[in-house]
């Protein structure tokens, strides 16, 4: 894992690579990211994308994250809060839906 800062003169940010081989991905950490939007659509890249959030999350990032990356209404799931939630039952209304929607 290589951690990595901008010089002083940008806003303060960090990115954090985690190698993986061929499923590296990188990490952004900062303020009005999802503002600018190019991280997430350099992830994301061509590909269709769901983000999958919670009720509490959502109302506070899942607009602009949507805005961010150009996505519709149709291209988020929201669930319940909470680690009772976190069970085969939600993993699998989440692949559902992926599979439903051909994302991919």
């Amino acid at each position: 894992m290589t951690t990595t800062t901008p010089d002083a003169t940008a806003k303060r940010r960090a990115r954090v690579d985690v190698d993986l081989g061929e499923r590296s991905y990188a990490i952004h950490i900062g303020a009005g990211l999802l503002s600018e939007g190019a991280p997430l659509r350099d992830a994301v890249g061509k590909r269709r994308a769901l983000i999958v959030t919670n009720d509490l999350v959502a109302p506070l990032y899942l607009d602009a994250a949507c805005a961010a990356l150009g996505l519709a209404a149709d291209d988020q799931l929201v669930l319940r809060d909470g680690e009772a939630q976190k069970t085969l039952e939600t993993l699998e209304d989440i692949y559902d839906r992926l599979m439903v929607d051909q994302f991919g």
